[in-house]
């Protein structure tokens, strides 16, 4: 039972290293468009966190009186 703990423990770790490792070598661009997609499914499955996170931290909307607040 210990192994299988120690197994699936290096596997996860070694699932988020790799994981980091690719959010660290891909391109601006490609950074981008993973967050408008995300801001898109948010969006569509009616969740305002993935929507703000896209906006910047300081932003207002004098119309609507809307704006981000940081958590």
């Amino acid at each position: 039972m210990k192994r299988v703990f120690v197994v699936v423990a290096v596997a996860l770790a070694l699932f988020l290293l790799g994981r980091a490792i690719v959010h660290s070598v891909v391109s601006d661009e490609t950074k981008i468009r993973w967050l408008i997609e995300d801001m898109e499914e948010g969006f569509d499955a009616t969740r305002t966190d993935p929507v703000l996170r896209g906006l910047a931290s300081d932003f207002h909307d004098d119309v609507l009186a809307g704006h981000r607040t940081e958590a």
